[in-house]
C-alpha cells in the first residue's frame, strides 16, 4: 500500500460532521447516533474543517466532577468552563491531505495513536474521514490474502 493514494480509496466513509454552534447535548446525540465514530468533525457551512472533537472530550466535559483532584488544575478549569464546540474542539487536528498515500496516514495515526482521520482536499474542505477498519479492509483486498494463512492439512500430514 506504500504508493497507494488516499483518493484511490474513495469514496471515502463519510466523517461525522457537526457544526460549530452546536451544544453539548446536540454533540452527545450525534455521538449516540454514530457509536464507532471516536471524533466528530467541526465543519463551517461551506465544508471547511474548522477542528475535530474527540468523543472522549465530550465524556470528560459532561462528568468532569469524576476527575481525580490531582490533575492538572488549568485543564480542569478549561474542561470545566467550555460552553460551546470551539471550547473543546482541537483546532489544529492531525489530518490527512487525500493527495498523501496511505502509508503516510497510517503513520499519522500510529504516531499520535488516532483510530481515524480527517481527509481532506487541497483547499481544506473535508472529504471523509479514514479510520482503521479502512485501512485494515485495503490491506486485506490488496496484501492480506495468502498472509498468515495456516496451512492446517500439511502440518496433519506431518504428524
Amino acid at each position: 500500500m506504500e504508493e497507494k493514494k488516499l483518493a484511490e480509496l474513495r469514496p471515502l466513509p463519510a466523517a461525522v460532521c457537526v457544526g460549530a454552534d452546536e451544544s453539548l447535548e446536540q454533540l452527545v446525540r450525534t455521538v449516540l447516533d454514530h457509536p464507532d465514530s471516536h471524533d466528530l468533525c467541526v465543519v463551517n457551512e461551506d465544508g471547511g474543517l474548522l477542528g475535530v472533537i474527540n468523543i472522549k472530550s465530550i465524556f470528560r466535559k459532561i462528568f468532569s466532577h469524576h476527575t481525580d483532584p490531582q490533575v492538572m488544575v488549568r485543564h480542569l478549569i478549561s474542561l470545566v468552563s467550555s460552553e460551546d464546540v470551539g471550547d473543546i474542539m482541537i483546532a489544529d487536528p492531525v489530518i490527512a491531505v487525500e493527495t498523501e498515500t496511505v502509508d503516510d496516514a497510517i503513520r499519522k495515526m500510529i504516531a499520535h495513536d488516532l483510530g481515524e482521520l480527517p481527509v481532506v482536499d487541497e483547499r481544506g474542505w473535508l472529504l471523509g474521514s479514514i479510520s482503521i477498519h479502512t485501512i485494515l479492509e485495503a490491506w486485506l483486498q490488496t496484501e492480506g490474502e495468502g498472509v498468515g494463512k495456516d496451512t492446517s492439512e500439511s502440518k496433519l500430514t506431518q504428524s
